[in-house]
C-alpha cells in the first residue's frame, strides 16, 4: 500500500491535510456508518478525520494509483430503505447503514473504497469559519 507524506516544512503549510487509510466508522448509538480517514502514526479516536460537505479527497487504490478526486458533496437522499420496525428511511450502501453518500458517485463504488480497507486517501478540510 503506497503512501502519501509531506515533509515537515510542507506539512506546516497544509495543517488541515490528513493521510491515511479510508474507512467507515461506526459504534453503538451512531445508527449508520460514518466515512473517516484513519491517519497513518496515530491510533483509536486520534486517528479518525470525519469526511464533511467542502472537504477535498484524493483517493489511491493498494498500487498507489488515483481513482478519485473531488469535492465531498453529501447526499442523504440516494438508496434510502426503511430501517426495520420503524419509519425512518436511511441510505444504505455495501449492506451498510450510512448517514450519506457522495453525490455523483456510484454508492456501491464510494462503498468499495470505505469498507475495504483497499484505498488510501489525502483529505484536506475546509478552514472553520465563524
Amino acid at each position: 500500500m503506497t503512501r502519501h507524506y509531506l515533509t515537515s516544512a510542507q506539512n506546516e503549510s497544509v495543517m488541515n491535510t490528513y493521510y491515511g487509510v479510508l474507512a467507515h466508522f461506526f459504534e453503538t448509538g451512531c445508527e449508520g456508518s460514518y466515512w473517516v480517514l484513519e491517519q497513518y502514526d496515530k491510533s483509536g479516536y486520534d486517528e479518525l478525520v470525519f469526511l464533511e460537505n467542502g472537504d477535498q479527497l484524493t483517493i489511491y487504490d493498494d498500487n498507489g494509483k488515483e481513482v478519485y478526486v473531488g469535492i465531498i458533496k453529501e447526499d442523504r437522499a440516494t438508496n434510502l430503505q426503511k430501517r426495520p420496525l420503524t419509519t425512518i428511511m436511511q441510505p444504505v450502501c455495501n449492506g451498510h447503514w450510512v448517514h450519506w453518500l457522495q453525490s455523483g458517485v456510484d454508492s456501491e463504488l464510494w462503498g468499495e473504497w470505505f469498507c475495504s480497507g483497499r484505498f488510501t486517501g489525502v483529505l484536506t478540510k475546509q478552514p472553520v469559519t465563524e
